[in-house]
């Protein structure tokens, strides 16, 4: 027993390595233009499967109220119908006539659609063997799982082929219903066709991508292969109606009933480690549960009421673990990946007259988060492992897919108003298409949500000038704040951390989250040494959680005054307090007040701030003040205590050329105690509030 509960957590960690394709894959599939060739994962997707190197995080207790969820619900199981209402796609071809804007967008999509009727149907039809497989739906990943090779590239084929039906697939169905297209309709049938051999929807051995992996006696359970299998053949068969014929209609459907079943005889087993481990926050927990009951609510069968009830009691403990403040505590590209069918999950309930996952906080407060975690400059808050730091063209003028299905499906009319003032276009995607049409009533006006707010669920604190949209030339300048959760998963030792934007301008930056592959990914970047903090003794690893508690002071429309308490992210101080004052004039002051258990040694790295600054800095000193600059800011650094302040140049995952100059604050002689203040002058903001 006791090896057993040894194995348990490397067993986690190598299924856990998957999770964070979820979020490239998410993104990737729903947002950006289809072009021909997206056959399967991209490769940072596929790659990204196997890279994650630390262990899941635990489940956590909570508190809130509600009651328990999950297999002893507080509620009752819904009786009622079963009732499917998906995106109405006849609504967007009732208004083509009408609507120039939409027809351009769909006319943009064309190109694509002639092109995927050139792939070949090696990239929709199953492959049996590892010869089978297309080049760009075999993951390389392969080579290194030794007698596993086979069955571990088959089920990761089982993703690519579900993928590729529920994105590709739904292209040509939209414009074969849409523009009578008869070549894509009939291509779409031809897909559904080659799905009926897909049983089951995922095949065993996603786990088995290492020559030790035994999997266990009925396989490694549903997954990411069945979520978006599910998808795919519900998205088409809702968009063509009865162009599909009536025999193929039939088998599709008790295909997904036999997933159905599926899914909740595996959950009940316990097969998926995000079963075993109650992950409930995980994407694939989430991804499989969205589609059990998107799946149920299709079908309309009475029979299935306990699978459908069982996807529900599984999406209330999503919500629940979630908080109540909106936040995504593993940060933005998390989000990203789990938040789109999460919320579109819960439009469906709600319009089957099951609001039950209404009750939940989250689901309203939601897409306030995803509006703060947006700045100046085409950048997000990039906390915790986020490589989603600058916003991508596509997501210029439409926003995310999760950002739009938690303002569609959780803030409402009001967030969708909201969201029009920010994103006031579509783009020729087939979420354009969808957030246009649903957009359309609404014109943009000035935006009433605060420019400022803290999120205690991830003690985050964001504050910006003003707001302004991502495709405008950017004026406003923005703050972002650290401390830390319980709840912190996928978390950073950045504790204290502070980033600041100006316009286009980075002034002070977290150094982001590189590629899983990095080797210098928790010693660089994740680590202390890779954030705006104190940087000795640093409690390690860099994701254990270290509870940092964010006091605000002050908070409003002029500025802002907070305090963190640090101390237990750096256990080698008896106490450490970094207090952060800014104003909207453009002034940031950062006060450092550390007391160590034991003398610095002289040379000792003290306190580290990354700048913005692409060329070296320009540094001087007299007495206890130090001054270091560029063209777009200057900041001071004092202390009672002696210190040097130098630079270094450091690498980042923010931008090109992926390096910058890293003011560098040291001991000059060993103490206990330290008070230390940093100020930075953002220039052009001071210019601009003198003007």
């Amino acid at each position: 027993m006791q090896e057993e509960r040894m194995k348990a957590p490397l067993r986690r960690s190598r299924w856990r390595r998957a999770c964070i394709a979820g979020a490239v894959v998410w993104t990737w599939v729903l947002s950006r233009p289809l072009t021909h060739g997206d056959a399967g994962f991209p490769a940072e997707a596929t790659l990204a499967f196997h890279r994650l190197q630390e262990n899941p995080p635990e489940p956590t207790p909570h508190t809130e109220p509600n009651g328990p969820i999950g297999s002893e619900t507080s509620w009752s199981p819904w009786s009622g119908p079963l009732v499917y209402r998906g995106f109405d796609w006849g609504q967007v071809g009732r208004k083509l006539p009408q609507s120039p804007e939409l027809r351009s967008l769909l006319f943009g999509l064309s190109a694509t659609a002639d092109k995927l009727l050139l792939d070949p149907p090696s990239l929709y039809r199953r492959a049996t063997s590892l010869a089978d497989i297309p080049p760009s739906q075999l993951d390389p990943v392969y080579e290194r799982a030794g007698a596993n090779a086979e069955v571990f590239a088959l089920a990761m084929a089982d993703c690519s082929q579900g993928e590729y039906l529920r994105t590709q697939g739904a292209v040509l169905a939209v414009f074969g219903k849409l523009l009578r297209r008869q070549d894509c309709v009939d291509r779409c049938i031809q897909m559904l066709e080659a799905f009926r051999e897909h049983v089951p929807l995922q095949r065993p051995g996603w786990t088995a991508y290492e020559p030790d992996v035994h999997l266990p006696p009925g396989g490694d359970g549903v997954w990411l292969g069945t979520s978006w299998g599910i998808h795919g053949i519900i998205e088409m068969l809702d968009i063509l109606g009865d162009d599909v014929p009536a025999p193929l209609r039939t088998e599709l459907r008790s295909l997904l009933r036999q997933e159905a079943i599926r899914i909740a005889d595996d959950w009940a087993a316990k097969r998926p480690w995000y079963v075993k481990s109650r992950a409930a926050q995980s994407n694939q927990w989430i991804e499989v549960s969205a589609a059990l009951a998107r799946a149920c609510l299709y079908l309309g069968d009475p029979d299935l009421l306990g699978q459908y009830n069982l996807a529900i009691d599984n999406l209330a403990e999503t919500l629940k673990t979630l908080g109540s403040d909106g936040a995504f505590v593993e940060g933005v590209t998390y989000a990203s990946m789990t938040e789109g069918s999460l919320f579109e999950a819960i439009g469906l309930v709600r319009a089957t007259g099951d609001t039950r996952l209404d009750r939940f906080p989250f689901v309203s407060q939601a897409s306030k988060w995803w509006l703060h975690m947006t700045l100046s400059g085409l950048k997000y808050v990039n906390c915790n492992d986020s490589r989603m730091t600058a916003i991508p063209q596509w997501a210029q003028r439409t926003p995310l897919p999760s950002m739009y299905a938690a303002a569609k499906h959780g803030g409402g009319r009001q967030a969708l108003q909201q969201l029009k003032t920010l994103y006031p276009d579509g783009q020729a995607t087939l979420l354009g298409i969808q957030y246009l049409t649903d957009t359309a009533d609404l014109v943009p006006s000035p935006l009433t949500l605060p420019t400022f707010a803290y999120f205690p669920t991830q003690e985050l604190v964001v504050w910006r000038s003003l707001w302004e949209m991502p495709s405008a030339s950017p004026q406003a300048w923005s703050i972002w704040i650290r401390g830390g959760s319980r709840l912190d998963s996928h978390s950073h030792r950045d504790q204290g951390h502070v980033s600041i934007q100006d316009g286009g301008k980075v002034i002070l930056l977290d150094c982001g989250t590189p590629d899983y592959s990095n080797p210098d990914l928790d010693r660089k970047y994740a680590s202390a040494a890779g954030h705006n903090v104190l940087q000795i003794g640093e409690l390690r690893p860099r994701n254990a959680v270290a509870i940092a508690p964010i006091a605000v002071q002050d908070l409003g429309v002029a500025g802002g005054r907070v305090s963190i308490d640090c101390a237990a992210a750096f256990p080698e101080t008896k106490s450490y307090t970094r207090t952060i004052t800014w104003s909207q004039g453009g002034l940031v002051r950062i006060h450092d007040a550390i007391v160590f258990n034991k003398p610095t040694k002289p040379g000792e790295e003290l306190l580290r701030f990354h700048t913005g600054a692409g060329t070296p800095l320009s540094i001087s000193s007299s007495g206890s003040t130090h001054q270091a600059g560029w063209s777009d800011a200057q900041i001071t650094v004092t202390s009672k205590s002696p210190i040097s302040v130098g630079q270094q140049v450091w690498p980042d995952a923010v931008r090109e050329p992926f390096q910058h100059a890293t003011i560098v604050i040291g001991c000059l002689s060993a103490g206990t105690e330290y008070d230390v203040t940093t100020e930075i002058l953002i220039r052009s903001a001071r210019q601009g509030a003198e003007q």
